[in-house]
């Protein structure tokens, strides 16, 4: 980045989710969204993201979409850098818009993998802590509302109930919907936060980015469920950030 690249908030939001077993009070997640690994997001940047984020000693990380921002070959630094991310639960991703524009985006979630990161790719697992379940789904970037809502729907079919639900999920747009079928956290980028911000009223941002999605940056809620849409560590466009600097996240699941 030219502008802005010096600065880096870590930001640490709790998410209450309804009946969260004990056994998982407390549990943190590390987020990182958006890294767009190019000339602008080299992998000399990308290893202190990664230094930075193993320094907040979650008990699992994600990486919340687009690794890389145009071209499959920038998956490599990428992943070099990335491999290096460690958390006791494991290191879990999802693709973004990017990495379909890269147009290899089975290249791209493969060379992930390779480096350590469990893609998931429209499909829950089960993790479990202290003999207590918690479901992590994460589902592929669509084009179109309707292929996300569709990816969404069979992601989430046949879970077991009364279980907490965790859905990674590139882009936010998708949050009420999500809501509805259950998801109890929703962790998000896509946006970079606006990434040029102009100026704010309490926390409405004035930036081009509220035109594309009510969904911006920071916590929403939707009746019980919660997301977090991070404001991202790279840039696109552009390689600037104007009152926007990128964000690493602690997320601690607290019962409500």
């Amino acid at each position: 980045m030219l502008l802005g690249k010096e600065e880096c908030d870590i930001t640490e939001q709790e998410m209450r989710i309804p009946g969260l077993p004990p056994e998982w009070d407390g549990f943190t997640i590390g987020l990182v969204t958006d890294i767009h690994s190019s000339v602008y997001m080299r992998k000399r940047e990308m290893d202190e993201y990664v230094r930075r984020l193993n320094d907040l000693g979650t008990d699992m990380i994600v990486v919340g979409g687009d690794f890389v921002n145009s071209a499959v070959d920038e998956v490599y630094p990428f992943a070099e850098a990335f491999s290096k991310l460690h958390a006791p639960m494991g290191v879990f991703g999802v693709l973004g818009n990017h990495d379909y524009y890269s147009g290899e985006p089975e290249t791209v979630a493969r060379v992930a993998s390779e480096a350590g990161i469990r893609m998931m790719r429209d499909e829950s697992i089960t993790l479990t802590r202290h003999g207590r379940d918690l479901l992590l789904i994460g589902v592929d970037d669509a084009g179109t509302p309707t292929a996300a809502t569709k990816k969404i729907r069979q992601a989430t079919a046949n879970l077991p109930e009364h279980t907490a639900r965790v859905l990674l999920c590139h882009r936010p747009y998708f949050f009420k919907y999500a809501a509805s079928l259950g998801i109890d956290v929703m962790l998000s980028g896509h946006t970079h936060g606006g990434q040029l911000v102009f100026g704010k009223i309490g926390n409405t941002a004035f930036t081009p980015a509220t035109l594309a999605s009510p969904y911006v940056s920071g916590l929403y809620q939707n009746g019980s469920a919660q997301m977090y849409v991070s404001r991202g560590i790279g840039t696109v466009a552009v390689p600037v950030r104007i009152n926007c600097p990128p964000e690493l996240t602690r997320i601690v699941l607290r019962p409500t």
